[in-house]
Protein backbone atom coordinates (compact mmCIF):
# COMPACT_ATOMS: atom_id res chain seq x y z
CA UNK A 1 0.00 0.00 0.00
CA UNK A 2 0.96 3.48 -0.77
CA UNK A 3 0.26 6.57 1.25
CA UNK A 4 -0.55 9.39 -0.79
CA UNK A 5 -0.92 13.39 1.30
CA UNK A 6 -2.06 15.82 -0.79
CA UNK A 7 0.95 17.99 -0.43
CA UNK A 8 3.17 15.08 -1.94
CA UNK A 9 0.63 15.62 -5.24
CA UNK A 10 0.93 18.89 -4.90
CA UNK A 11 4.75 19.25 -5.24
CA UNK A 12 4.46 16.01 -7.73
CA UNK A 13 3.13 18.44 -10.01
CA UNK A 14 5.19 21.45 -9.03
CA UNK A 15 7.61 19.49 -9.70
CA UNK A 16 6.58 18.31 -13.59
CA UNK A 17 4.98 21.84 -14.20
CA UNK A 18 7.77 23.54 -12.61
CA UNK A 19 7.46 27.74 -12.51
CA UNK A 20 5.94 27.91 -16.28
CA UNK A 21 2.22 26.69 -16.15
CA UNK A 22 1.33 28.25 -19.16
CA UNK A 23 3.88 26.59 -21.03
CA UNK A 24 2.69 23.17 -19.63
CA UNK A 25 -1.13 23.51 -19.76
CA UNK A 26 -1.22 22.24 -23.53
CA UNK A 27 0.88 19.39 -22.78
CA UNK A 28 -1.92 19.08 -19.63
CA UNK A 29 -4.78 18.83 -21.68
CA UNK A 30 -3.30 16.73 -24.02
CA UNK A 31 -2.91 14.35 -21.14
CA UNK A 32 -5.64 14.22 -19.61
CA UNK A 33 -7.16 13.78 -23.20
CA UNK A 34 -4.95 10.47 -23.33
CA UNK A 35 -6.30 8.95 -20.21
CA UNK A 36 -8.66 6.07 -20.16
CA UNK A 37 -12.35 7.14 -18.55
CA UNK A 38 -12.30 5.65 -15.18
CA UNK A 39 -8.60 7.56 -15.05
CA UNK A 40 -10.17 10.45 -16.07
CA UNK A 41 -13.03 10.38 -13.61
CA UNK A 42 -10.81 10.45 -10.60
CA UNK A 43 -9.03 13.58 -12.34
CA UNK A 44 -12.42 15.37 -12.03
CA UNK A 45 -13.58 14.30 -9.09
CA UNK A 46 -10.85 14.98 -6.43
CA UNK A 47 -8.68 17.70 -8.46
CA UNK A 48 -11.72 19.77 -10.10
CA UNK A 49 -14.94 19.02 -7.86
CA UNK A 50 -12.57 18.91 -4.61
CA UNK A 51 -13.88 15.94 -3.47
CA UNK A 52 -11.75 13.84 -0.33
CA UNK A 53 -10.67 10.28 -0.81
CA UNK A 54 -13.23 9.16 1.32
CA UNK A 55 -15.96 10.34 -0.79
CA UNK A 56 -14.34 9.52 -4.30
CA UNK A 57 -14.21 6.00 -2.56
CA UNK A 58 -17.86 5.72 -2.02
CA UNK A 59 -18.84 6.68 -5.86
CA UNK A 60 -16.62 4.02 -6.61
CA UNK A 61 -17.30 1.50 -4.38
CA UNK A 62 -13.62 1.59 -3.34
CA UNK A 63 -11.89 1.86 -0.02
CA UNK A 64 -10.50 5.24 0.56
CA UNK A 65 -6.94 3.29 0.32
CA UNK A 66 -7.49 1.94 -3.18
CA UNK A 67 -8.42 5.86 -4.01
CA UNK A 68 -5.77 7.66 -2.76
CA UNK A 69 -3.56 5.05 -4.63
CA UNK A 70 -5.40 5.06 -7.80
CA UNK A 71 -5.29 8.97 -7.32
CA UNK A 72 -1.26 8.30 -7.29
CA UNK A 73 -0.94 6.19 -10.22
CA UNK A 74 -3.17 8.49 -12.63
CA UNK A 75 -1.06 11.08 -11.79
CA UNK A 76 2.14 9.06 -12.47
CA UNK A 77 0.35 8.19 -15.61
CA UNK A 78 -0.03 11.94 -16.10
CA UNK A 79 3.23 12.69 -15.39
CA UNK A 80 5.33 10.16 -18.17
CA UNK A 81 2.60 11.60 -20.90
CA UNK A 82 3.85 15.14 -20.31
CA UNK A 83 7.47 14.42 -19.68
CA UNK A 84 7.57 12.57 -22.80
CA UNK A 85 5.78 15.10 -24.24
CA UNK A 86 7.82 17.75 -23.26
CA UNK A 87 10.68 16.00 -24.06
CA UNK A 88 9.82 14.95 -27.71
CA UNK A 89 9.05 19.31 -28.39
CA UNK A 90 12.43 20.02 -27.66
Amino acid sequence: MVSVEESNLSSMFEEVLEDDLEKFRPFLISALDALKEADLEIVEMRFFEQRPFKEIAEVLNITESNAKVRTYRVLERLKKIILNQTNGSH
